[in-house]
């Protein structure tokens, strides 16, 4: 019978991984395989010793990641150009001179915080300044 070691990252377990590089064959460890061996057909979880012997290497855990700011910033930056995008759909109406009013209404969109041309602007603020950080 196989044993399992499973790795705490990111609080969430991770198996082992194998790579065989002659067949280019990828094992989850855990997970039941058909293997075709000198005796005959196994089939099964197979264990380290075995998978070790069929030329699999374990193909190590990656380190977590931790964030750095300059990542923290970029990812701001991701979110506010994607939040500005989104919006630009209403400015295009309103340059159309069509009623964007409802836009400005906090019960029907209540994430503008009742001024999308407000919301907008602080966006643009924000950006500019980590641009510039």
């Amino acid at each position: 019978m196989a044993f399992l070691l499973e790795v705490m990252t990111n609080n969430r377990f991770m198996k082992k991984q194998y790579y065989n590089s002659t067949t280019k064959e990828w094992y989850n460890e855990g997970q039941s395989m058909t293997k075709r061996v000198e005796n005959g057909v196994f089939t099964g979880i197979p264990s380290e010793e075995q998978l070790q012997a069929w030329g699999y290497e374990e193909v190590p855990v990656p380190a977590d990641h931790e964030p750095t700011e300059e990542d923290l910033r970029r990812q701001r930056l991701a979110d506010i150009q994607a939040r500005l995008a989104d919006t630009d759909y209403i400015i295009l109406k309103m340059a159309e001179g069509r009623d964007i009013s409802e836009y400005n209404d906090a019960t029907l969109h209540p994430e503008y915080g009742g001024d999308i041309l407000a919301w907008r602007q602080a966006l643009r603020e924000e950006y500019n300044a980590l641009e510039r950080a």
